[in-house]
């Protein structure tokens, strides 16, 4: 429940200034703990594996379990970035919320056909199981983060 921190009267209008903090604490700390792991994958990977060639075969890395090509290292650093600057601020969960649905429904495609990604990607069916119980959690997280009124 958010806090009421003050009430005045402006003109004729009512304002209420409300506290959201204590309702989305909890889901800050779920994307931003996301968002340092994915810039952290992400740089890793892309300086292991070097930048991203548009054409031609692209040089794999071993990031802990994770296989990885400097495209997918340049992908998981974008979306860390982006995570961390969604808990940076109370209110855009909606974001983050994106982005775990993203997430957890790359990784069902992952699942359904790994093979496909593995040449310009580097992926494995671990990265599908990672993409998929981590997306879900994230938007469960910022699901329950929403404030719906009064």
């Amino acid at each position: 429940m958010p806090t009421v921190i003050e009430e005045r009267l402006d003109g004729s209008d009512r304002v209420t200034v409300v506290d959201y903090r204590g309702r989305t604490r909890f889901a800050q700390i779920v994307v931003g703990l996301a968002g340092v792991a994915l810039t952290v994958l992400g740089a890793v990977a892309l300086i292991r594996a070097g930048l991203p060639v548009i054409e031609g075969e692209q040089a794999h890395a071993t990031v802990g379990a994770f296989h990885r090509t400097g495209w997918m290292g340049l992908i998981e650093l974008i979306l860390g970035v982006s995570l961390l600057a969604s808990a940076a601020t109370a209110l855009d969960t909606l974001g983050a919320r994106g982005v775990g649905i993203l997430a957890a429904i790359f990784g069902i495609i992952v699942l359904i056909e790994p093979s496909a990604f593995h040449g310009v990607l580097g992926i494995h069916r671990l990265t599908g199981w990672t993409y998929l119980i981590g997306g879900s959690v994230i938007a469960a997280a910022t699901s329950f983060a929403v404030y719906r009124g009064p």
